[in-house]
């Protein structure tokens, strides 16, 4: 399997949770969270937003932008 995929600055976070949760055969119920720099990001952030606000300000990373997942934590 692929470490990375390759999509347009448009996407948004929820549409990557979802090819995740597909590729990966996750159950429904089972949530995951996104995360650059160690930030979650939100379900309606684009990778264009993420880019400009959190990863190009972050000094030396360059171009290609990586994101994380992990399952979801529920402090509540």
């Amino acid at each position: 399997m692929k470490r990375f995929i390759r999509c347009s600055s448009r996407v948004t976070v929820g549409t990557i949770k979802k090819f995740l949760s597909l590729k990966l055969k996750l159950p429904s119920s089972y949530e995951l969270d996104v995360l650059c720099n160690g930030e979650i990001m939100g379900r309606d952030h684009t990778l264009e937003f993420i880019y400009m606000t959190r990863w190009r300000l972050h000094g030396d990373n360059t171009y290609p932008m990586v994101l994380e997942y992990r399952p979801r934590i529920d402090f509540g």
